[in-house]
């Protein structure tokens, strides 16, 4: 058995990470988000609040696209236009400016 001089070797010592950059992508993602919420709470509340207006925007693209889809089916199946816009008028949406 040749040991390299200075050099100790021990079971199960070589699957120790020693910096952050060894760890995967997404464990570093959460440590450095934890640190930059730490260290400027402020920017990590606009974080928050971009991420919820983000949210917001896409559920709204989301009911757009269904309404949509609603009026489509209905124009197809030969209801008119006025019974299509009062039934898309029904789902509490708000008035067009």
């Amino acid at each position: 058995m040749v040991q390299k001089q200075g050099a100790i070797e021990i079971a199960g010592i070589e699957s120790i990470r020693k910096s952050l950059s060894d760890r995967p992508f997404l464990h570093r993602l959460l440590i450095n988000s934890g640190r930059f919420v730490v260290r400027k709470p402020l920017g990590g509340f606009g974080v928050l609040v971009l991420g919820l207006i983000g949210f917001a925007w896409l559920q709204n693209e989301r009911h757009k696209k269904q309404l949509i889809t609603q009026a489509r089916e209905m124009l197809r199946e030969g209801s008119s236009v006025a019974s299509t816009h009062q039934y898309l008028m029904s789902q509490k949406l708000e008035s067009p400016q």
